[in-house]
């Protein structure tokens, strides 16, 4: 039989609908078209899940745990909280196979989380179910070990950077680039205004290093008028909050980001200080014609170099931040060609072109073969 059912594995219960997320998104609008799609989630009120019900995408939950804890009593709790749930699950998705007549010749699971991973492997070991792994993070340790180990059983791997490739040496990989929605009528910016925005946008958590980006204001050169503006969510908030002013602003959780850099950014800052296994924000930043500061490190160094639109900085250095800030805004004509270069790299990760190296990886991928 060929493939005819897709079940995606995601797990939005985490986030508020991030970069994976909106690329899983454009993955199921585009395979929906050829196949029964249907999702399985951790969450059925996330924004995800707002945007399958309104694309009429079949999705059902899963039980998952949603919170971080630091106790080690607490931890060991969700642990055995979640092998619990696992059970439960894997129960409940042959359940619906079984329902749906999801055999596993006619049916592939697409995962996009590790979660979603032990998911996937454990069907594939119970039931042979296939399936394909997009795998959009930078593991580490014995993370990693575990990964590279169910991942020999996956069908296909697709990777969204060469970063991401890089751990799973060895196995069978593709590197297929996230895309980001072109948009013609986008020109290059120029600094002619008097007041200058500077933005971050991510999770608030430690790892975004966004206390260096606000310590940095400290260190400008106030001959023109400045605000930081952060955008975001997360457990680090509170943390944040002390180093906020008058020109420094946490702004919270914003929705449609393109609109925000398009009308209000100037430049858009990644302070990172581990490296993004890709870096979404920053395709969403260039294909504004905004340039971009970013640690040196991972995905975001790769962005900005390839591109010309932008400065990489040491991680956890505020000074390096502002002397970057600074240089930009002094130079009007660096500013400029930077926004040009950041438009032009833009295009070359079109949705278009994004969804034909898709299509390939799920029309190549023989669930017969078992």
């Amino acid at each position: 039989m060929n493939l005819e059912n897709i079940i995606v594995l995601e797990d939005s219960s985490k986030a508020k609908f991030g970069g994976g997320q909106k690329v899983t998104l454009k993955v199921i609008e585009y395979l929906n078209v050829k196949y029964n799609v249907v999702v399985a989630d951790c969450s059925d009120s996330s924004l995800f899940s707002l945007e399958l019900k309104k694309r009429d995408i079949d999705h059902f939950k899963l039980l998952c745990i949603g919170s971080v804890n630091n106790s080690k009593i607490q931890h060991i709790f969700e642990l055995l909280l979640s092998l619990v749930f696992t059970v439960y699950n894997i129960i409940f998705i042959y359940k619906y196979c079984k329902l749906h007549g999801y055999t596993r010749e006619n049916t592939l699971l697409y995962a996009t989380t590790k979660k979603a991973l032990i998911l996937s492997y454990i069907m594939h070991k119970l039931f042979r179910y296939q399936f394909i792994y997009h795998a959009h993070l930078v593991e580490r340790g014995y993370i990693l070990k575990f990964i590279r180990y169910i991942l020999y059983s996956a069908k296909e791997i697709v990777c969204v950077s060469e970063v991401v490739a890089d751990q799973l040496k060895g196995l069978k990989t593709q590197i297929i680039y996230n895309p980001i929605n072109q948009n013609t009528q986008i020109k290059a910016k120029n600094l002619d205004k008097a007041k200058v925005t500077i933005a971050t946008i991510s999770s608030l958590n430690h790892i975004k290093g966004i206390e260096y980006f606000m310590q940095s204001y400290q260190f400008l050169n106030l001959n023109y008028e400045v605000e930081y503006q952060i955008y975001g969510e997360g457990e680090y908030k509170r943390e944040l909050q002390k180093y906020e002013n008058k020109n420094i602003t946490l702004k919270g959780y914003v929705n449609d980001i393109i609109t925000l850099l398009k009308n209000e950014v100037d430049i858009l800052v990644v302070p990172s200080i581990i490296p993004e296994s890709f870096g979404m924000v920053i395709l969403e930043a260039f294909s504004c014609g905004v340039p971009v500061i970013s640690t040196g490190m991972g995905m975001q160094k790769i962005l900005i170099e390839k591109s010309k639109a932008g400065r990489t900085v040491q991680l956890k250095n505020a000074k390096e931040i502002a002397d970057a800030i600074n240089s930009i805004l002094e130079n009007r004509e660096e500013y400029t060609f930077y926004s040009k270069n950041a438009i032009i790299f833009a295009k070359k990760f079109s949705v278009t072109r994004f969804n034909e190296k898709i299509e390939k990886v799920f029309e190549s991928c023989d669930i017969t073969n078992k």
